[in-house]
């Protein structure tokens, strides 16, 4: 019953502060205390202690809840941000990688031109000598053949990703 008193002197402090604003000083009277306030009630614990233990108790709660939303809160914000990196991150590699993409096929592309004109170039010379009487076509061919053969060997094979 002793307990129940002092809860409802607390609710009633918290009602009047809530009531009267922020400005006005609190003026609650409580209930009638023992005339020594560190009497002992029965249980080893001072009455004096009691609205003490149970102020703390509930700041310390309070503190508590308050403390575990903003480190959740926090965390979260950490996290957002770090998931934005990772996308700006991911698109921006995607996009270096596309245009690497392109290069290399304009490479390769440029790479067969030049690979299909040396080749067309070897045979029309070899065919040209062919026909002024030079060589015989199966001596054209042959060298044709070698010149190719070296080329392709001379060059590194290219491949891509």
């Amino acid at each position: 019953m002793r307990l129940f008193l002092i809860f409802s002197d607390i609710q009633q402090i918290i009602w009047k502060f809530l009531i009267s604003g922020v400005h006005e000083p609190l003026s609650v009277p409580l209930r009638q205390q023992p005339e020594d306030p560190l009497e002992d009630a029965g249980d080893g614990v001072a009455v004096g202690a009691y609205p003490l233990f149970v102020v703390g108790t509930v700041v310390g709660w309070i503190a508590y809840r308050q403390a575990q939303l903003g480190i959740t809160k926090a965390s979260m914000d950490d996290l957002d941000h770090l998931a934005y990196f990772t996308v700006d991150l991911l698109d921006a590699h995607y996009r270096q990688f596309e245009v690497y993409r392109e290069d290399k096929k304009q490479t390769i592309h440029k790479e067969l031109e030049t690979l299909a004109n040396l080749s067309y170039g070897l045979v029309e010379t070899q065919y040209r000598q062919q026909q002024n009487g030079r060589i015989d076509l199966a001596a054209a061919q042959e060298s044709a053949r070698r010149a190719l053969k070296r080329f392709r060997s001379a060059r590194p094979a290219t491949s891509m990703p």
